[in-house]
């Protein structure tokens, strides 16, 4: 953490820290993982006594986040486990998923390095919002920003909290305007993790569906 740390201690504590650093994976592209501007977080203090982490807000901003894969395929947020880590956290009771009112994140990006073929993809954030107010409902949200440098905005739905750490079907329910033209997704995906069980229906219009490359 390079800047303020500003912690408020109350029945909704809060906390605001600015220019904090992830270090990344030793075999990674570049030495940090994430690098953030401001983030702001607010807790529901009370739900914690019950044993549910429950996140009031969430603000994110001028957030710089590269997610990438060395070449044997592991990525780079895979924090050091062990074999046997792995296999006492997949026997052990499932962690606590924590709930959010809402998230916000403005003027950040991600990156996607793909370390076996070197390919990148960044999706640039304007704006995202997003909500769920527990974790049996769905996640709704709405983007607005670039996908590679063309302008895109998305808004819908994906499955609940549950299904989407869970490993369970996963709904999606998305409209969208991306290279001139209009759309929206809606269906499932089995085996999302996987890329399996893909089963969406697709509709387009626009002047020219060529631009969506």
């Amino acid at each position: 953490i390079e800047g303020e740390f500003k912690p408020t201690l109350s029945l909704t504590p809060s906390v605001v820290v600015d220019r904090v650093r992830f270090s990344n994976a030793g075999w990674g592209s570049r030495k940090d993982m994430a690098r953030i501007g401001k983030l702001r977080a607010e807790l529901e203090l009370l739900p914690a006594f019950f044993g549910e982490i429950r996140i009031k807000q969430v603000v994110l901003s001028g957030a710089d986040i590269l997610l990438e894969t060395g070449v044997d395929g592991t990525g780079n947020w895979v924090m050091g486990l062990q074999k046997a880590d792995i296999k006492t956290a997949k026997s052990s009771a499932a962690p606590l998923i924590p709930t959010f009112d809402k998230i916000l994140i403005e003027d950040s990006r991600i990156t996607w390095r793909d370390g076996r073929s070197g390919t990148r993809s960044t999706v640039r954030i304007d704006r995202l919002r997003a909500q769920a107010s527990t974790l049996q409902v769905p996640v709704r949200f709405g983007l607005k920003g670039a996908y590679n440098d063309h302008p895109i905005k998305l808004d819908g739905s994906v499955g609940s909290l549950n299904k989407v750490t869970g490993g369970g079907t996963l709904p999606l329910d998305l409209t969208f305007s991306a290279g001139g033209a209009v759309g929206a997704v809606k269906g499932a995906i089995r085996k999302p993790a996987l890329g399996q069980g893909v089963a969406l229906r697709l509709s387009a219009s626009g002047k020219d569906l060529a631009a969506l490359n």
